[in-house]
C-alpha cells in the first residue's frame, strides 16, 4: 500500500466518475428530448382542440338556425292544420244541417 497504489485508486475513482458523468450526460439528453416531443404532442394537441372547439361551435350555430327554421314550418304547418279542422268541422255541420233537413223532408213526405 505504498503511494502507487493510492494514485491508483485515484485514478479509478476519476475514471468511474467520468464514466458516471458521461451516463448522467447521455441520460439528460434522452429526458429533454423525450420533454422536447412531449411539448410539441402538447401543443398539437392543443392545436387540434381549439379546431375541434371551432368546429363543434360552427355546427352548433347550423343546428340551432336549422332548428329555428324547423320551428317556423311546423308552426305554419299547426295554423295550416288548425284551418283544415276549422272548415272541416264547418263543412260537417252543414252536412249535419242539410242531413236533418232531408229527414225532415222525408218525415214530411210519409206523414
Amino acid at each position: 500500500g505504498g503511494p502507487q497504489d493510492s494514485s491508483n485508486m485515484a485514478i479509478l475513482r476519476h475514471e468511474q466518475a467520468l464514466h458516471q458523468f458521461e451516463m448522467l450526460s447521455r441520460k439528460h439528453g434522452h429526458l429533454q428530448s423525450e420533454y422536447k416531443k412531449c411539448l410539441e404532442q402538447l401543443n398539437q394537441r392543443s392545436v387540434d382542440l381549439v379546431a375541434l372547439k371551432t368546429t363543434a361551435a360552427r355546427e352548433i350555430r347550423a343546428a340551432r338556425g336549422e332548428l329555428a327554421l324547423i320551428h317556423e314550418e311546423l308552426k305554419k304547418q299547426r295554423e295550416v292544420n288548425q284551418k283544415q279542422l276549422k272548415q272541416l268541422s264547418e263543412s260537417k255541420a252543414e252536412h249535419v244541417k242539410a242531413l236533418k233537413g232531408k229527414d225532415e223532408e222525408i218525415k214530411k213526405l210519409r206523414s
